[in-house]
């Protein structure tokens, strides 16, 4: 963060831990109805339970809501991201899956930006949120440099600076050679409420007795350092059929 001259948060600022939709989904459809907004769970982001308020991210049309409601009142406010910087964060190098057959390679870059969530404090003090957005890019080559696939993985983590990663999202798109299957694409998250979180998203393809395997762990810390980076690996697994599909 001192690299893009971002003044240190204060520390000493405690929220309650953020929730999802599933953990209070009568809290946050309660909130969504008085503010007009119709329910989808898609759009939540997460939702701060104080002793007498409510607060509720979501993420609307592009942009982020936030309802605060405190007794019979509810207010709305509409949270404009700050950016904080962007850089790219990862390597462009060519690496050899297979034993050499094929090759890939990554390149991966990160935009962090800020929200000012407004509390239920007397004259509407803020709290900053920060919301850090990762992409990371993977190709596979065959050996004579002709495409055979690309990975795009897409990543948001939510995170309260020096204190915990709230919430993370992430999705991955891939684009494949037609003369290969798409076995199974998967995505795992964990850390979410602690000081780290992280994304591992894998797909498995195959073309008859050829497989690869490909797999990237994406990582972020709540103090969102140069060394919150990503590892990316590709391989083969073993499989019994003819379409190189099964596990």
């Amino acid at each position: 963060m001192h690299e893009f001259r971002e003044p240190e948060p204060d520390r000493n600022l405690t929220l309650p831990p953020m929730m999802d939709y599933e953990v209070r989904q009568q809290i946050s459809d309660t909130l969504l109805e008085r503010a007009a907004i119709p329910p989808a769970p898609d759009s939540v982001i997460g939702l701060y339970e104080f002793p007498d308020a409510h607060l509720l991210l979501v993420s609307r049309d592009g942009a982020i809501v936030e309802l605060l409601g405190t007794g019979e009142k509810i207010q709305t406010f509409n949270l404009t991201p700050v950016s904080i910087g962007s850089r790219p964060d990862g390597n462009n190098l060519m690496n050899p899956v297979q034993s050499g057959s094929y090759n890939f390679s990554s390149e991966s870059s990160i935009a962090i930006e800020r929200i000012n969530l407004v509390l239920p404090t007397p004259g509407n003090a803020t709290a900053p949120l920060y919301i850090v957005n990762k992409t990371d890019i993977d190709r596979i080559f065959y050996p004579d440099g002709s495409p055979l696939a690309s990975i795009t993985s897409r990543s948001t983590f939510y995170a309260r600076y020096g204190q915990r990663v709230e919430r993370i999202f992430g999705t991955s798109e891939v684009k494949l050679d037609p003369a290969w299957k798409q076995c199974s694409s998967q995505t795992g998250i964990s850390g979410e409420g602690r000081r780290r979180g992280d994304i591992q998203q894998t797909v498995k393809f195959a073309r008859g007795a050829d497989r690869i395997l490909w797999s990237r762990l994406i990582v972020m810390s709540a103090d969102i350092q140069q060394y919150d980076t990503g590892d990316e690996s590709s391989g083969e697994w073993i499989s019994t059929d003819s379409t190189g599909c099964s596990c």
